[in-house]
């Protein structure tokens, strides 16, 4: 074994042990990302949105797939024996026919204990796939209904909101301006699709707000298609369908959106500098669509309001210290990284 090979990482394939083991250092690795995300209070959201990223990836990344060697620990290698002396060759066949036979005579027992571990497999192969397959559909079918009942009434905006989104656009130095349209249903504003994605804003809410509240609506809004969140959550959306079964999965999806929530947040701060026309504009659309939750649907009443609100007075100015934030996502990533060794 050479150096170069000793260093390399060699796929194996995948058994239903690997798979097992893959599982629960996930979740453990998971919950301790989440209780990172939860310790690092003082770094900014984006970086607590990335943490819960890199726990996130660790599902979808099964290093303990992996089978790292090191050419340091000298194992013997199958290059060696057939290298040995020639006296050995008798000793050595002698040595592989007592194995042959010992395996032969336990062939039967292994067989049945075989057979019993492939219809668990089988069975459990089969839970999986079905709740995979019933949760995705749940989740594709009630996005597109969403979509389509919200834009069914949408009208093209009023020239005060596009001057209004114009403004935004160059304040967070997008290309152009997002696509955007005004519905006569009381929800949102917010962001519907994946994809081909479409900023709505009620009609009633524009007479109820301020420039200066409108602005700050639509500036969240704009970081959110600046972050590509909307493809973000449709990736968070399908490993969540994938490990259905896996709590740790469910808790980091839903602290991936509150962090998002807030990163926007931090960012119309950071620009507007008004917390309390901030808070108020988000007051007035609770008053007005209660703050309900779609799939495929990103709104500004998605997480909790009340820490939401605490959090945005609480904003300060400072910038966040960088050391502290590079020194979390190392160790977040040197977790997942090293885990599965």
């Amino acid at each position: 074994m050479n150096t170069i090979e000793g260093l390399t990482i060699q796929w194996q394939p995948w058994t239903v042990a690997a798979v097992l083991s893959h599982l629960w250092q996930s979740s453990v690795v998971g919950l301790v990302i989440l209780v990172l995300m939860y310790s690092t209070r003082r770094a900014s959201a984006r970086t607590r949105w990335l943490i819960g990223w890199i726990g996130l990836i660790k599902f979808v990344l099964p290093l303990v797939w992996f089978n790292p060697t090191f050419s340091r620990l000298n194992l013997p290698s199958m290059g060696r024996w057939s290298n040995s002396p020639a006296s050995l060759a008798p000793t050595l066949n002698g040595i592989a026919s007592k194995r042959t036979a010992s395996i032969s005579n336990s062939a039967y027992p292994t067989a049945a204990t075989s057979t019993s571990k492939a219809l668990w497999v089988n069975a459990g192969a089969a839970i999986w796939a079905a709740g995979t397959i019933l949760f995705t559909g749940d989740w594709c079918l009630r996005g597109f209904r969403t979509r389509r009942r919200l834009l069914e009434t949408a009208e093209p905006i009023s020239d005060k909101l596009r001057n209004r989104v114009e403004w935004a656009s160059e304040r967070l130095g997008l290309a152009e301006s997002p696509r955007c349209v005004a519905i006569s249903e009381a929800a949102g504003p917010g962001i519907v699709g994946v994809f081909s994605t479409v900023v709505v804003f009620p009609r009633s809410l524009e007479k109820g707000l301020s420039d200066a509240e409108i602005d700050s609506i639509l500036i969240h809004e704009f970081t959110h298609l600046r972050r590509r969140d909307p493809l973000l959550a449709g990736l968070q959306a399908v490993v969540v369908r994938l490990f259905w079964f896996d709590p740790v999965v469910w808790l980091l999806n839903r602290r991936l959106h509150i962090e998002s929530e807030t990163a926007c947040d931090e960012a119309v701060l950071d620009i507007t500098a008004d917390a309390k026309v901030y808070v108020g504009s988000i007051l007035k659309i609770i008053r007005q669509s209660l703050g309900l939750q779609a799939p495929g649907f990103a709104g500004v009443t998605g997480v909790s309001i009340v820490a939401r609100v605490r959090n945005i007075l609480a904003h300060s100015s400072a910038p966040h210290r960088r050391r502290p934030m590079i020194v979390a996502i190392g160790a977040a990533v040197a977790l997942v990284a090293f885990s599965g060794f």
